[in-house]
């Protein structure tokens, strides 16, 4: 079995406004239900995310959305702003999750804070 991240990218007000095309693992939230690139083409994942906290999380001035199976947030005392203390945590708590808070925040979608 493979294993994709999932990389929540916003919400849209309905499902035309998907792009045609996409990064695999890219997601929007439609309406209250999640939509995930997949081969070539949006996947509802529906109620398959229900469990998932939307976890928000800044290292360097850069902040980055990640969702996860674990509520990353309630590990740290200042999600906003992590330390290289917290990262070393993270890493070593959640590998896969810090792996994805990592490719995120290195480059792929990510929204400086002022």
């Amino acid at each position: 079995m493979t294993q994709v991240g999932i990389f929540f990218k916003g919400a849209l007000p309905d499902v035309t406004k998907l792009p045609p095309s996409a990064e695999r693992g890219d997601a929007y939230l439609v309406g209250g239900v999640t939509y995930a690139y997949m081969n070539g083409t949006w996947l509802q994942l529906g109620a398959q995310l229900n469990n998932f906290f939307q976890n928000n999380l800044c290292y360097s001035g850069v902040a980055v959305t990640l969702l996860s199976e674990n509520d990353l947030e309630s590990l740290f005392i200042c999600p906003i702003d992590l330390s290289e203390e917290d990262l070393e945590f993270f890493k070593i708590t959640y590998p896969e999750d810090y792996r994805t808070f990592e490719y995120l925040w290195k480059g792929a979608d990510k929204v400086r804070v002022a």
